[in-house]
């Protein structure tokens, strides 16, 4: 087995999170955290590189190097999770030598002194501070104007300046009515006062607001994981390879918002979006013909998501077909991507969802914003014998 040193401590994580704001690769804006809606928390969107591989043989592995050495935080760079994949591919980690990694690293750091701990002052700055903050007002001009200015049509003006032992600002206008006319100054040096204003209600505000109206879309599928592959005497399992983790369309780069709805789900024969409109032939299932069992049947189905008032980003829905066991026999993710946001966005997703089928009964397909989120809308439909009419809703 190849050698490999232990994880990072927690305090070593939390050093790491308390000194960086965005992703250590160059150029690249992305958050460690995104925030939701509403101050509802946050998610994570960041994960930890090694800048030297923490196992024997994996990318810029240096064999001279402790374990204190090798998960200490000089070791270690916050990344997103497409730049701390890309760094580690074995085709392309010869592109990101060491001491680039140590460069960006930091440069991360900088950064976030920069922009969170302000100036560090020397002693001797300190006392020139101090020096230049005696400051004495001195007004220079061939007139020197104090008075207070009148009220302008429509709202009440200030009352006026004054300088000098003694002096009063003269009084603000009255509300409840109009007076264009500034009072004179109560005492030495006062200003006038301003104008009257008109009373609370007299200027209707104006009510109506225009709507805007987002973008989006949602195509393609997330890959789903690989399956473990086994090795057993009888019982025992001897060996166990993980299976591969499923790649994720679009850009692969995953929000969240709990604003995100499912509004429509309906199973179809056929489906078909143009200009806006969902047009539909034979929707609405309440039963599913089969020949025999087991077998593996497709859903074909319509979503419609509302997504008004979530900010760009791509999300991630997912759709489930459980069986009467309570059984998940079947199940897709897919991304929701959010190309403008708007107060009114809608985004329709035509597609087909394939599942296991063992025995018949009834069955539930729910589509959720959220991989199993329990916001999840469903339909039912019955699997029976071959030679029972399919029969649409109406």
């Amino acid at each position: 087995m190849p050698f490999e040193h232990p994880k990072p401590t927690l305090s070593t994580v939390k050093e790491l999170y308390g000194c960086a704001l965005k992703c250590g690769f160059h150029d690249c804006q992305e958050p460690l955290f995104i925030g939701h809606a509403n101050d509802s928390g946050r998610s994570l969107n960041s994960r930890i590189a090694h800048i030297c591989a923490r196992r024997e043989g994996g990318p810029r592995w240096d064999y001279n190097m402790s374990a204190e050495e090798n998960r200490s935080a000089s070791n270690l760079i916050l990344m997103c999770a497409k730049h701390a994949d890309e760094i580690d591919f074995l085709n392309r980690a010869a592109l990101y030598p060491v001491p680039l990694l140590r460069e960006w690293k930091a440069a991360q750091v900088t950064l976030y002194d920069k922009a969170s701990s302000g100036f560090r002052l020397t002693d001797d700055e300190a006392a020139e501070v101090l020096v230049r903050s005696e400051v004495t007002i001195s007004l220079v001009a061939e007139t020197i104007n104090l008075g207070g200015a009148g009220g302008i049509n429509g709202g009440s003006g200030g009352g006026g300046a004054a300088i000098g032992l003694g002096a009063l600002g003269g009084h603000g206008g009255p509300v409840g009515r109009i007076n264009l006319d500034g009072a004179d100054g109560i005492g030495p040096g006062s200003g006038g006062a301003g104008g009257g204003a008109i009373s609370p209600g007299a200027i209707p505000r104006r009510l109506h607001y225009q709507a805007t109206e987002g973008t989006g879309y949602s195509s393609g599928t997330d890959g789903n994981d690989g399956g473990d592959t086994t090795i057993s005497s009888g019982d025992r399992v001897l060996l166990r390879a993980k299976g591969g983790k499923g790649g994720l369309a679009g850009t692969g780069i995953r929000g969240s918002s709990d604003r995100l709805r499912v509004s429509a789900l309906l199973l179809v024969n056929q489906g078909e979006q143009r200009e806006g409109l969902l047009y539909v032939l034979g929707g609405g299932w309440n039963n599913c013909a089969l020949l025999n069992v087991p077998t593996r049947v497709g859903f074909p189905h319509i979503i419609l998501f509302e997504a008004g008032g979530i900010p760009e980003a791509e999300l991630t829905a997912s759709i489930d077909v459980v069986d009467p066991a309570g059984r998940v026999c079947g199940t897709q993710s897919f991304p929701i991507t959010i190309q403008k946001a708007g107060d009114v966005l809608r985004i329709a997703r035509l597609g087909t969802v394939a599942a296991d089928v063992h025995c018949f009964g009834l069955r539930s397909v729910a589509v959720s914003p959220a991989p199993r989120s329990p916001m999840a809308f469903r339909v039912f439909l019955s699997t029976v014998a071959e030679g029972t009419k399919r029969s649409p809703l109406g």
